[in-house]
């Protein structure tokens, strides 16, 4: 088949209503947030890394046949560490922490979930 005689439709702004133009404002505003929070999130798990390698790898359930030669764990074991410790660091936290509050109803809400679908 021949390539398509079809040009691109421009994109010009004043082709768009002013609700299209502001549902492609929000839509931009949004992906920044979510770039600039991943930066940030990919940052703060390097500083954890490089500040505490020890501290990660003790705390690490997972196995490595080889461990990296530099010693650092990867910003994804971090995570992971992070995710697994999650439930001991909040039991250790005071319960009137914001951040308990809002993981205590989102565990609740699962829970609800998980009833409503086997009950």
């Amino acid at each position: 088949m021949a390539p398509s005689s079809r040009k691109p439709k421009n994109m010009n702004i004043q082709d768009y209503s002013d609700k299209d133009w502001v549902n492609i404002q929000d839509k931009i505003a949004a992906f920044e947030r979510f770039v600039n929070l991943n930066a940030l999130v990919l940052g703060i798990l390097q500083i954890l890394s490089l500040s505490m390698p020890s501290t990660i790898w003790q705390s690490f359930s997972g196995w490595f046949r080889t461990l990296p030669s530099s010693g650092y764990p990867s910003e994804q074991i971090v995570r992971l560490t992070l995710q697994q410790s999650a439930p001991s660091i909040l039991a250790e936290s005071p319960p009137s922490l914001l951040l308990t509050k809002f993981l205590q109803a989102k565990e609740s809400f699962r829970h609800q979930a998980i009833h409503r679908r086997t009950g």
